[in-house]
């Protein structure tokens, strides 16, 4: 079955981004460092570089000049079944959220080795603080104690860009990201009260509250008649 397009990315170019991505920052789970590809995924959306695909050079990502692109890299298979997870895409979307659409980056070892990590204000560096991976300014590492994560690139714009298009507010809606093989749909018992009322009652939409009072107000009357009729008889007939 051939790969289908997530994030609005042709899945044979997308090959390229993960496999760049995954030996620039591996993740032997993920793949691909979320950072990473949050940042390749804003070039791609970006009007400065776009969708075609020629900033995805050896003159750009260092990995390149060691040897051209590699299509079996198992990483590549890795990004792609995380990041097809909703655990995958929320991560992704919230890391990208932080980094508001920078398109570079830079390692954090070799900037902090050069003395270069804490000289730029806008530097974004990756940090784990309270369990979870932050992005933070010189000013705010320096605020929190935060150590640098040197697992993890840390970004910034090399010049002044234009926007980059917000693809990562669509992650989770359907519009850019393709769905899980993988997830089934809702059993009866894993719908929510309100699907199930919905559908009890015959409403094709979430009921509102006097939909569903009206509705159950007829349900009540016909089953206190089926009841009344039920006692009638022997009421009259009481042998």
């Amino acid at each position: 079955m051939a790969p289908q397009p997530l994030f609005g990315v042709s899945p044979s170019f997308l090959n390229k981004l993960l496999d760049v991505g995954s030996r620039e920052s591996r993740d032997p789970v993920k793949g691909v460092k979320p950072g990473t590809l949050a940042s390749m995924l804003n070039r791609y959306h970006n009007p400065q570089f776009g969708s075609s695909g020629s900033w995805l050079n050896p003159g750009q990502y260092e990995v390149l000049k060691k040897g051209g692109f590699n299509p079996s890299n198992p990483s590549i298979e890795k990004a792609r079944a995380y990041y097809s997870t909703p655990e995958g895409q929320q991560e992704l979307s919230r890391t990208a959220e932080q980094l508001g659409g920078v398109t570079d980056f830079r390692s954090t070892r070799y900037l902090r080795d050069t003395g270069n990590l804490l000289s730029y204000p806008t530097n974004l560096i990756p940090a784990i603080v309270q369990g979870e991976r932050r992005f933070l300014s010189p000013q705010k590492l320096k605020e929190l104690g935060a150590t640098p994560d040197l697992s993890e690139n840390t970004f910034f714009n090399e010049r002044k860009r234009p926007s980059t298009k917000e693809w990562w507010k669509s992650l989770g809606s359907g519009t850019s990201i393709a769905a899980d093989p993988n997830q089934r749909s809702a059993t009866p018992d894993q719908r929510s009260v309100e699907d199930i009322l919905s559908s009890s009652l015959g409403l094709k939409s979430k009921p509102s509250f006097d939909s569903v009072q009206q509705k159950s107000n007829s349900l009540l009357d016909l089953v206190k008649g089926a009841i009344v009729d039920s006692l009638v008889p022997s009421m009259i007939f009481p042998f």
